[in-house]
C-alpha cells in the first residue's frame, strides 16, 4: 500500500510539474454500478456493487480506475491505478507506471517501469487486450522496453523487452545467472503500419527453471492483423483479427490456452454494425468453442445519444459439444443506452439477459442471468 500511495503522490506531483512546463496531460476516470440476479436450477444469487464491466477496465473489470499520461515532444509518463473489488484486503493497486523517452529524432523509444497493455506489439482491443510483457505481479519496476522506428522504413517498429523473470526454486547464485534468466524471459516484438494493412506480433520466451509446482509456464505470443483497403472503398468498413497462444512447451497442460478473435466492423457517421467471432481452445480441458456476437448501434442528435443492441451466442465445436440436448453453451441479449457529453464524458446503461453459462471450464445450461450495469467515464 505504501508503494501505491507513493506512486499516486509522485504521479500527481509530476502532473503539476508537467503543467508548469507545458506538458500535455490526458487521462480518464472510470467507475460504475452493477446489479445481478443469477438463478441456477432453484438457487438464486444476487449481487450489487460498484463495478464497471466494460471489458476495458482491467482484469476482473474493476470498481474504479484512474489513468493519466503526460507527454511532450521527447519525454512522457503513463500511470494507471485501479481497485478491482471492494474488500478489506483489496486496496488500490498500480496497473502500470512507467516513463519513456524519444531519442534520435523519434527513431528510438525507451520505456522503463511497470509495463502493461500499452504495448506497441500487443493485441489491442476492442474485446481482447493481451500483452506478453508482464506477469502482472504488481512490481513497480517490471521491465525495460526498447523500440526502434527507423526513418527509412516508415511504419516499422521492432524491439525487445528485458522483462521481470520467473523465479527459480533456488535463487540465482550470481549476477550472470540472474542476467541469463532475464534474457530467457525477454520479449521480442515487431509491428508495421501501412496504408493498406497493419500487423503486430510479440513473443515471450520462458526458462525451464520457473518457480512453483507447475514447472515452466511455457512461451507465449500475441498478435493483431488488420486490413485497411475496404475502408477506402466503403468508408467505415474494416476487418481485423487478434489472438494469443499461451503455454507453448509448458510442463503442464493447465498453462496452455489458445484464443482468436475476428472482427468485422462497419462504422460510418450515423450508425455502427459489427460481427465478432471468437474461437477458444482450452487444451487441458479439451473444450473448443465458438462465440458469435453481432451488434448494432445508432447515433442520435449528433452522437449525443447512442442506442445499441448486442446478441451473443457461444457453442461447442467438433468433439467438444457441451450439452447433448442443446447446441449452445449460452446465449445473451444486451440492449444499451449511452449519453455522450462534449466528447469528454459518458454515462451508459447496459442490460443483459443470458440463458446458460460458460464460466471457466464449468458450463451450465440450467442458469439464467439478469444484470444491469451503469458505466461512468470522464476523460481529460
Amino acid at each position: 500500500m505504501k508503494k501505491i500511495a507513493a506512486a499516486m503522490i509522485l504521479t500527481l506531483f509530476t502532473a503539476g510539474f508537467a503543467l508548469a512546463l507545458d506538458f500535455e496531460v490526458s487521462g480518464e476516470v472510470k467507475t460504475g454500478f452493477y446489479s445481478e440476479r443469477r438463478q441456477v436450477n432453484d438457487d438464486v444469487f444476487t449481487t450489487t456493487k460498484i463495478h464497471n464491466n466494460d471489458g476495458d477496465s482491467g482484469s476482473n473489470e474493476g470498481r474504479f480506475r484512474f489513468a493519466m499520461s503526460l507527454t511532450d515532444e521527447f519525454f512522457g509518463l503513463k500511470a494507471r491505478f485501479s481497485q478491482k473489488e471492494f474488500r478489506p484486503d483489496n486496496h488500490f493497486q498500480v496497473d502500470l507506471f512507467y516513463v519513456y523517452g524519444n531519442l534520435l529524432n523519434n527513431q528510438l523509444k525507451i520505456s522503463a517501469g511497470l509495463l502493461d497493455d500499452n504495448s506497441p506489439w500487443g493485441t489491442g482491443g476492442p474485446e481482447l487486450i493481451q500483452t506478453v510483457e508482464t506477469d502482472r505481479m504488481n512490481e513497480m519496476i517490471l521491465g525495460i522496453r526498447t523500440e526502434w522506428k527507423p526513418a527509412f522504413i516508415p511504419g516499422l517498429n521492432v524491439g525487445f523487452v528485458l522483462n521481470r523473470f520467473d523465479e527459480r526454486p533456488t535463487p540465482p547464485t550470481d549476477h550472470w545467472e540472474r542476467f541469463y534468466d532475464i534474457l530467457l524471459d525477454s520479449v521480442l516484438g515487431i509491428a508495421y503500419e501501412h496504408e493498406y494493412f497493419a500487423f503486430r506480433f510479440s513473443y515471450r520466451f520462458d526458462t525451464e527453471a520457473d518457480w512453483g509446482f507447475t514447472g515452466n509456464e511455457g512461451s507465449r505470443f500475441v498478435y493483431r492483423v488488420e486490413e485497411r483497403i475496404l475502408g477506402k472503398i466503403l468508408p467505415g468498413m474494416q476487418i481485423w483479427a487478434n489472438g494469443y497462444r499461451f503455454g507453448i512447451n509448458a510442463t503442464h497442460e493447465e498453462n496452455e490456452d489458445f484464443q482468436n478473435w475476428v472482427h468485422i466492423l462497419y462504422d460510418p457517421e450515423t450508425f455502427m454494425a459489427g460481427l465478432d467471432i471468437r474461437y477458444i481452445n482450452t487444451i487441458k480441458h479439451g473444450v473448443q468453442s465458438v462465440r458469435l456476437r453481432p451488434s448494432f448501434m445508432y447515433r442520435f442528435f449528433n452522437n449525443f445519444l447512442n442506442l445499441g443492441l448486442i446478441f451473443e451466442l457461444d457453442f461447442g465445436v467438433g468433439g467438444s459439444k457441451l450439452f447433448d440436448d442443446t447446441f449452445y453453451s449460452y446465449w445473451a441479449l444486451r440492449p444499451y443506452l449511452r449519453v455522450n457529453i462534449n466528447n469528454s464524458a459518458y454515462a451508459a446503461i447496459f442490460y443483459n439477459y443470458q440463458v446458460g453459462a460458460f464460466e471457466g471450464f464449468t458450463p451450465s445450461k440450467d442458469q439464467t442471468t439478469h444484470w444491469l450495469n451503469l458505466r461512468l467515464c470522464y476523460s481529460f
